[in-house]
């Protein structure tokens, strides 16, 4: 009787055990006699990979790729997919606004004023979101711009400088923009100007001062030249 027994304990024991290792189904796992669903996205390492988020769904899972990232698509770890990102300064997809170009990064964009603009909210970079627009700049707040001796003029994107009369740069010209360079007297620059006599600045530009014997019969803006006595 006590064989009988331990043998039906015996068989009962190995029944559980076949009971307890049946295979569920794809997706799937057995606990406790019970085939639950297998949580795929608790996997290590990550059956999505990088840049990617795990779904799971009762026997299955999917992944997406995080925003900024392509595909767009679902998909799982079968499809051998990584997420790589977009660059929305290429695609056409980025919003910085007029006068702002895009700066890329790792799974979105920044944006930045171009030269001659400001952001409205003073940070050199923005989000196109933030709602930031670029300004003009107005670089005439800036006397170094121009240097002495010039005015400066403020345009959209830009400026231009404008030497004051009796000065100009050494090229000749009298306007510019590139704030390496200065105007000068032309005295200095050119000291023939004068001829026969002394070149002084003034505040409309220059005068001629002839020297003895030489004369720009009273206009003070002309080359001194040799005065003929002999028609005294």
């Amino acid at each position: 009787m006590r064989h009988m027994y331990l043998l039906s304990l015996g068989l009962l024991a190995l029944t559980e055990n076949i009971l307890m290792q049946t295979p569920c189904g794809r997706g799937y796992k057995n606990q406790r006699r019970k085939c639950v669903d297998e949580n795929e996205c608790e996997s290590d390492p990550p059956y999505c990979g990088k840049n990617a988020i795990c779904f799971n769904t009762n026997g299955s899972y999917y992944c997406r790729c995080h925003e900024g990232f392509a595909p767009t698509n679902n998909f799982t770890q079968s499809d051998a997919i990584d997420c790589t990102d977009i660059n929305e300064c290429v695609n056409g997809s980025a919003d910085c606004g007029p006068n702002a170009k895009c700066i890329n990064s790792e799974g979105g964009y920044n944006c930045t004023c171009q030269t001659g603009y400001i952001s409205s909210n003073g940070k050199e970079i923005f989000n196109s979101g933030q709602g930031v627009h670029c300004i003009d700049r107005n670089e005439c707040d800036d006397p170094s711009f121009c240097g002495k001796h010039a005015t400066c003029h403020n345009t959209a994107g830009s400026f231009y400088c404008i030497c004051a009369a009796g000065f100009r740069l050494k090229s000749g010209e009298t306007n510019f923009t590139d704030i390496y360079k200065s105007c000068e007297s032309v005295c200095e620059i050119d000291k023939s100007i004068c001829g026969g006599g002394v070149c002084k600045n003034n505040k409309d530009g220059l005068e001629c001062l002839c020297s003895s014997g030489f004369t720009n019969y009273g206009h003070k803006r002309m080359k001194c030249t040799d005065r003929n006595e002999c028609d005294d």
